[in-house]
């Protein structure tokens, strides 16, 4: 009777000790597998930022690049301007001179060449401004 008491409890001692070692080979397993979750999470995080540090500075170079040609864009339109002023003044020029045969010679040939360099800076204003619309999109 109290022998075999005490080897009940003797076999309950040693199945709980079993299960004990169980449990905590289990925990060490799961803790295991957590350490390995976290280091891939981490590992992931850090890949995410420097994908965004690289697309930060593309978007930056970007940005510069549309300044950039902004700035091409607005010096090309004063150009043009400042152009379009010397055609009108040699226009000008010509009518009130029409008499004068080598005068109106000279005069047509600047405003020749005034009309080419405006068609050129025409041609420039018309690429920089399909290179912003490039760069905007």
């Amino acid at each position: 009777t109290f022998e075999q008491q005490l080897k009940e409890v003797e076999s309950v001692r040693d199945e709980t000790a079993k299960l004990l070692k169980q449990r905590e080979a289990q925990v060490t397993e799961l803790e295991t597998e957590m350490q390995k979750l976290k280091d891939a999470a981490e590992s992931k995080v850090s890949e995410v930022r420097e994908q965004i540090f690289h697309k930060a500075r593309e978007v930056q170079e970007l940005n510069a690049c549309v300044r950039e040609t902004q700035s091409k864009l607005d010096a090309a339109a004063l150009a043009e301007g400042s152009l379009q002023k010397e055609l009108t003044e040699i226009r000008e020029e010509l009518k009130l001179k029409s008499a004068d045969a080598e005068q109106a010679t000279v005069l047509g040939e600047r405003a020749r060449e005034a009309e080419t360099k405006l068609a050129e800076v025409e041609q420039l204003c018309g690429q920089l401004t399909e290179e912003k619309t490039n760069l905007s999109t």
